[in-house]
């Protein structure tokens, strides 16, 4: 029989299959699934915006008063949170106690002299509403914008009362402590961190991470699902092979091959097609497809060979299949946290593809 109605008969053979046709059309259906969980996470970002959380704050004192030096929470365009300057005290606790708002400050006048004490403790008041979840992170973000804006003149303070260079700093203005303040706090020069990797060439590792990093969480789950029904099709081709080899017909070598590559060549066909719907897609896609088909090929016919029981090999199927899922990272690449696991997961063909 020639080589190409060889593929022929046993396309048809493996499409006429209701298990290898169903497992076909799983991969559309995971395609579909992997869009409505998209368009649903984008409309619930869509109604999110602009239902940022109320937060109020309340300055005792007034503005015109000399020792009010902090009267506003400075905070960025794009911040989770509102942040609303009440006019009284019991403003704020009003709104905190109806809901409207999900935290309430009320900083004292005298912040300043009370932190320059050193007594942090209860220094500001927070109310908080009955039904918040924010609390704990809304008093990180308030107590840093707190910080940011006390910071300087806590410094200058030190400086001039308490540090051994007091004598020093009468020559010293107050603008030139807050420049050296910002310079020492933001250039990197105080605090800076360089990560290095123990490789010395981690291009490849690189550009995978990238590419996981762009297909998403979903996507690049999906495409570590498809590598392993890629994989999945394979086993099922040498189960067929095992049906057929008894005859001496069948048992030649391009018969074995033919049945391992012809349904991964129908699953890699569809995968891809879905992947590129989907945009998941990484630069090396063709090169990384073609090697995995390969080195799985090259896998399974060895495997045939050596196992020679039908038996055995359905029971070694599941085994092999959840180590991949384990070991390699289609959901989780647990090698970036575990390196032994790395070690591990080049034994399991999706490794190289993913």
């Amino acid at each position: 029989m020639k080589l190409y109605r060889l593929f022929f008969y046993t396309f048809k053979r493996y499409i006429k299959m209701p298990l290898f046709a169903a497992l076909i059309l799983l991969l559309p259906i995971l395609t579909i699934a992997h869009v409505l969980i998209d368009s649903s996470d984008s409309a619930i970002d869509t109604e999110g915006e602009g239902s940022a959380a109320y937060i109020d704050y309340y300055f005792e004192g007034t503005k015109e008063d000399p020792d009010h030096e902090f009267d506003q929470i400075p905070v960025t365009e794009d911040s989770m949170y509102y942040f609303h300057e009440c006019s009284s005290k019991d403003e704020l606790i009003k709104d905190v106690a109806s809901g409207h708002a999900e935290c309430g400050y009320v900083i004292p006048s005298d912040i300043l002299d009370i932190l320059s004490t050193g007594d942090k403790e209860e220094s500001i008041t927070v109310y908080i509403s009955p039904q918040s979840a924010q609390s704990a992170i809304v008093n990180e973000s308030v107590y840093a914008s707190v910080f940011n804006r006390l910071a300087p003149v806590l410094l200058d303070n030190y400086l001039r009362k308490h540090s051994a260079i007091k004598d020093d700093m009468k020559n010293i203005s107050e603008e030139k402590v807050y420049e050296l303040f910002e310079q020492y706090t933001h250039d990197g020069s105080t605090f800076s961190i360089n990560i290095e990797s123990g490789k010395t060439d981690v291009s490849e590792e690189n550009e995978k991470a990238q590419a996981r990093s762009s297909a998403g969480v979903m996507g690049s789950a999906l495409r570590g699902l498809f590598a392993v029904l890629i994989l999945l099709a394979g086993f099922i081709g040498v189960l067929k092979y095992y049906d057929i080899s008894e005859s001496p017909v069948f048992s030649k070598f391009r018969f074995r091959i033919v049945n391992i590559t012809v349904p991964m060549i129908i699953f890699t066909v569809t995968a891809e097609f879905c992947m590129l719907i989907l945009h998941i897609c990484p630069p090396t896609e063709l090169l990384d497809i073609v090697s995995y088909l390969l080195i799985n090929t090259l896998f399974l016919t060895i495997l045939s060979y050596i196992i020679k029981s039908r038996s055995v090999f359905c029971a070694m199927m599941p085994v092999y299949l959840l180590g991949c899922l384990v070991f390699t990272p289609v959901f989780i690449d647990a090698g970036a946290l575990l390196p032994f696991v790395r070690k591990i997961s080049v034994f399991f063909t999706p490794h190289w593809y993913l």
